[in-house]
C-alpha cells in the first residue's frame, strides 16, 4: 500500500520528479538549495495548522534530518519491474496526484481522504488507519478475482 506517496520514474532524481508534479516548489527550492539551504526547513509554526496536537509536532520535527543538495540531486533507480503483489493507494494530499493516475491506469484500489494534509497520520490517525483496512480489503478481493 503506497500511503500518500510518489512512484520514482526510472532514473530521475527527486528534484527532477518535483519539476514534473509541483515545477514552482522545484524552481524554489533548487535556489534554496544552490543558496546552500537544506531541506526540509519544517518550523513549529508552520506545522501547527497540519499537525494540532503539541506533543507530536516537536516529535517530528526532532527527527527530521535536513537533507542537502546531494540529496535532492541523487538519481534514484527503480526496480525494472514492479513485484507481483497487489498494489494500493491511499491519498490524503493533493502531492501525490501523479501516483493517483498510475494507479488509475494500472487498476489499482485507490481511496483518498480530502484533508490535503501529508500529516494525516499525526493529526486523524483513526481516518487513516479506517481507510487502510478498506484499502487492504480491496486489495485482497481484487487479488482473489
Amino acid at each position: 500500500i503506497l500511503a500518500d506517496a510518489g512512484l520514482p520514474p526510472n532514473n530521475q532524481s527527486r528534484l527532477e520528479q518535483l519539476e514534473v508534479v509541483a515545477p514552482d516548489f522545484a524552481a524554489e527550492l533548487r535556489q534554496h538549495l544552490a543558496a546552500g539551504g537544506r531541506f526540509p526547513n519544517w518550523t513549529d509554526a508552520a506545522l501547527r495548522p497540519l499537525i494540532p496536537d503539541a506533543e507530536r509536532r516537536p516529535k517530528l520535527l526532532a527527527g527530521v534530518r535536513q537533507a542537502p543538495d546531494a540529496f535532492w540531486r541523487e538519481t534514484i533507480p527503480r526496480a525494472v519491474q514492479w513485484p507481483e503483489a497487489p498494489v494500493g493507494v491511499l491519498l490524503f494530499s493533493r502531492s501525490y496526484e501523479g501516483t493517483a493516475r498510475v494507479a488509475h491506469e494500472r487498476r489499482w484500489p485507490l481511496r483518498r481522504l480530502s484533508a490535503n494534509n501529508h500529516f494525516l497520520c499525526l493529526s486523524d490517525e483513526h481516518a487513516v488507519a479506517e481507510e487502510l483496512v478498506v484499502l487492504a480489503d480491496d486489495l485482497t478481493r481484487s487479488s482473489a478475482a
